[in-house]
């Protein structure tokens, strides 16, 4: 079974292929990721949390699912997957989320930005506490803070909105 999935990452898009090789307590794979091919091992610990092997390299993912888009979060970074129709060719161009979302339930240690203020794509907006680790959620496209949901000291939810942008150019 072959899964195609694009990810956004600092809002350029790639794509992952997996070719399902055997199941068992994990699922290993033959993957391609923009072009280079790897041996995955994806074992899942519960609905939220995954250990994701590549070559020697293990690391542990969680995971937020919400509207047919996984987030995520390994070592302070959020990937977006969404599923893709056909071929790369029928991808559609790099775009990715105005809303900066919770990817895992924490605490907001420091709001970077302010209301109003201009960000470019990989800017740093947050920083979250969650799972005794500091995470630092960053902007997926350019943009204007057009609200700010939370505050400092306030605790967060799965998925919860944190930070809403606009085109820098409405106002």
């Amino acid at each position: 079974m072959k899964i195609r999935r694009k990810y956004l990452y600092l809002g350029t898009e790639s794509e992952i292929v997996l070719d399902q090789k055997k199941a068992g307590d994990g699922v290993t794979y033959v993957g391609t990721i923009d072009g280079s091919e790897y041996e995955i091992q994806i074992e899942n610990s519960d609905a939220h949390t995954a250990r994701i092997g590549v070559g020697a390299r293990t690391v542990t993912a969680y995971l937020s699912r919400r509207d047919g888009v996984t987030q995520v979060f390994v070592r302070g970074r959020v990937y977006r997957l969404e599923g893709i129709e056909g071929t790369r060719a029928s991808a559609t161009k790099s775009v990715g989320s105005p809303e900066i979302r919770s990817p895992m339930p924490g605490k907001i240690l420091q709001i970077l930005v302010s209301d109003g203020q201009v960000v470019e794509a990989g800017d740093d907006l947050v920083i979250l506490e969650a799972m005794k680790m500091e995470n630092r959620l960053r902007a997926e496209v350019s943009g204007r803070v057009a609200s700010i949901e939370v505050g400092e000291g306030d605790r967060v939810d799965d998925g919860q909105l944190l930070i809403r942008l606009a085109p820098a150019s409405q106002h």
